[in-house]
């Protein structure tokens, strides 16, 4: 989809959480309020998929110092509350060039590892922006963030924010390509945060957002396919009612 000459989009805010751990997407499935161990992954890749790493052989690779360049391309904001140890903070869409050329060591040769909390929506897209940007070496966390922390691998911890959860959901009406799925990202304009869905084939999408220390003034642009094409921008989200907001362009 090149152009989107609409853009009918709902935000519903759902019921306000406000919660003590840190993440954009955690693992909410407790039992008797324990962290569950999950399954080890299984890969089944097709063309289409980055190179993944599994959270294991990472894990090993940075006791035993063999650890890649690790990229935490969520938002700074993310990263402040926990991050995995020794990774860097990326935010896809907010790192350029320059910022990379300051990192010690990084050459295009490099080898890479990028994550998000989604578990692999943000990290997959900044592993292919990585690769167009010359680095070839680039593997993406397969479980993400919050399989690392919730299995206990080694993590830096920062100051716990409140997270309120806000749902977004919406249409894209207009030039829609019928035969592809399109990108949406919604990006809190206070902190950078960054959230990302994909449409179906009919322009529907829906993300659950969980804001970290959520303030009333906040406002979200909207992105089509590329941080290039802000569809709106200074939305409001009232996570104090239960209501919709509708907008259409």
């Amino acid at each position: 989809m090149n152009k989107v000459s609409g853009l009918l989009f709902a935000i519903c805010s759902m019921s306000l959480l406000t919660l003590t751990s840190c993440t954009e997407s955690p693992n909410l499935d407790l039992a008797d309020n324990t962290i569950q161990q999950q399954e080890p992954a299984v890969i089944t890749p097709n063309s289409e998929d980055p190179e993944y790493i599994l959270v294991e052989e990472l894990s090993s690779r940075i006791t035993d110092g063999s650890a890649p360049f690790v990229f935490d391309v969520r938002a700074k904001a993310s990263y402040a509350e926990s991050h995995i140890l020794a990774a860097y903070s990326t935010p896809y869409g907010q790192t350029d060039q320059a910022e990379l050329d300051q990192i010690e060591g990084l050459k295009p040769s490099s080898e890479i590892v990028t994550y998000c909390g989604c578990p692999r929506h943000l990290s997959t897209l900044m592993a292919r922006h990585l690769k167009d940007l010359g680095y070839d070496n680039v593997k993406v966390l397969y479980e993400g963030y919050w399989h690392w922390k919730d299995n206990n691998y080694p993590i830096v911890e920062g100051v716990v924010a409140t997270r309120t959860s806000l749902r977004f959901e919406g249409d894209i009406i207009g030039d829609v390509d019928s035969t592809k799925e399109s990108d949406v990202f919604i990006r809190n304009n206070r902190n950078g945060q960054l959230e990302a869905a994909r449409t179906d084939v009919n322009g529907n999408f829906a993300t659950q957002f969980e804001v970290l220390n959520f303030q009333p003034t906040d406002t979200f642009s909207v992105y089509v396919n590329s941080l290039e094409y802000q569809a709106m921008n200074n939305v409001v989200a009232h996570p104090d009612i239960d209501n919709w907001i509708n907008i259409s362009m």
